[in-house]
């Protein structure tokens, strides 16, 4: 919904945009909603994508779980086999390959640190910052 306000609305919640910074957002999207990706494509046509993509089997479940406990859902979109497939192909059909970065959530999970550097790869960021000094697993 942060999407529907304007380009001018979304990039003034970051200040640091300007001077340089690479600016990041994060949206958890339980389905596959194209009008989503359109929206942001529409705002953001050169931005880069890094993509979580959860195990199939751990998203229904958690997925059902939800549904359980109240908030509904068609979970049918969520057990499709070709999810992740549909997705991907509208996604190249907005965004070049070099712009969208496919990572396993659960490596994120384990592996946080190798992860981060991996985005920090596929941003180019110049100034890498090294992770290991803050961040701890618990």
């Amino acid at each position: 919904e942060k999407y529907t306000e304007g380009l001018d609305w979304y990039m003034s919640r970051f200040p640091d945009y300007e001077s340089g910074h690479f600016v990041i957002d994060s949206v958890e999207i339980s389905r596959v909603d194209f009008d989503f990706v359109k929206r942001v494509h529409a705002l953001l046509p050169s931005a880069k994508l890094v993509l979580l993509f959860d195990d199939l089997v751990r998203l229904v479940l958690k997925l059902c779980k939800n549904m359980l406990s109240g908030s509904l859902f068609d979970i049918s979109q969520c057990i499709d086999p070709g999810i992740y497939e549909n997705l991907l192909q509208f996604l190249t059909q907005k965004y070049l390959s070099n712009q969208i970065l496919v990572l396993d959530a659960n490596k994120f999970s384990n592996n946080p640190i190798e992860t981060l550097d991996e985005i920090q790869r596929f941003l180019k960021v110049e100034k890498k910052f090294d992770y290991s000094t803050i961040l701890r697993w618990e």
